[in-house]
């Protein structure tokens, strides 16, 4: 989740998309 976080401010579709 912390990394999610620092993704979020910049794109969180990159790591939402993997995540999701």
């Amino acid at each position: 989740v912390l990394v999610v976080r620092q993704d979020l401010k910049m794109g969180t579709g990159k790591i939402a998309s993997q995540c999701a």
